[in-house]
């Protein structure tokens, strides 16, 4: 079975310092509701439920929200009425160069491809497959365990159902994941999940991810999309007006048993739902 080389070894980072030397930094990439490795723009009346990180500048957008701290390798833009906490910057490329994040899977799952029709309900179990697709209002289930994708396709008003109340659920997407218009993915259960991206994300508009999210590639959220989770990012990560990131508690990524799935460390992650704060 494949693995993420080094997925999840996201490495603490302490005392970083900004080049003029007159801030200091403690944080690591886990504190943080989004961290990018490119640069990260934030629209008009967008919000994120934490503080942001991104390698390269940060972009805010009139109105638009961070409830955290904003942390960045270059500098920030901000529009009117935009608001944040305290700003970190420039700190350079070294704190991020610091912490890698995963480029996702290096070779296709190589599975049965399957596709959930207009309207229509299928049942996946854990394993191995390869495109997988959900039409008009198709619906996929799954339940605990790991599952390995070429790719992933919502079409409109799609959804994905996750049943955490036997364990944990991993999605690993070799390729791209995209949802489009209002296509969901829902949790019931108290386990976690998470969605981890070899390529890019995109949300066309108001969908839903009720899960942390990994990428190799990009993550683009289109106008009122959300992910309810903390979002890693290898490139760029774009939020359209009035979509949102975080919204969850942190807790610890759960470590799969009996597969070949590598999780390095222990980071805080949004996986959990959360009643308690």
């Amino acid at each position: 079975m494949r693995r993420w080389p080094g997925l999840l070894a996201i490495m603490s980072m302490a005392g970083v310092g900004a080049s003029a030397g007159t801030i200091t930094a403690d944080w690591t990439p886990s504190d943080m509701a989004v961290f990018s490795h490119g640069n990260v723009s934030i629209g008009w009346r967008a919000l994120v439920e934490g503080s942001v990180a991104a390698r390269g500048s940060v972009w805010l957008e009139g109105e638009g929200r961070v409830r955290g701290d904003v942390y960045a390798g270059d500098a920030i833009e901000t529009g009117w009425r935009s608001s944040f906490g305290t700003l970190h910057a420039p700190l350079g490329a070294g704190p991020f160069d610091a912490a890698p994040l995963p480029r996702g899977p290096t070779t296709p799952s190589g599975g049965q491809a399957l596709t959930a029709g207009m309207k229509s309900t299928l049942a996946l179990e854990p394993g191995t497959y390869g495109a997988v697709a959900a039409d008009w209002r198709g619906q996929l289930q799954l339940g605990a365990g790991t599952y390995y994708f070429d790719s992933l396709s919502l079409g409109d008003e799609a959804k994905i159902t996750l049943d955490t109340s036997q364990g944990d659920v991993f999605v690993f997407v070799t390729g791209d994941m995209g949802m489009a218009w209002r296509a969901k993915v829902g949790r019931s259960g108290d386990g976690g999940a998470l969605f981890a991206v070899g390529g890019a994300f995109a949300s066309t508009s108001e969908g839903v991810l009720d899960s942390s999210l990994l990428t190799g590639g990009a993550v683009s959220l289109g106008w009122k999309s959300q992910v309810v989770g903390q979002v890693f990012a290898q490139g760029d990560v774009t939020l359209a007006s009035e979509s949102t990131v975080g919204g969850a508690p942190l807790a610890q990524v759960p470590e799969p048993s009996a597969t070949g799935v590598l999780l390095v460390g222990l980071i805080g992650l949004a996986l959990r739902r959360g009643r308690a704060v």
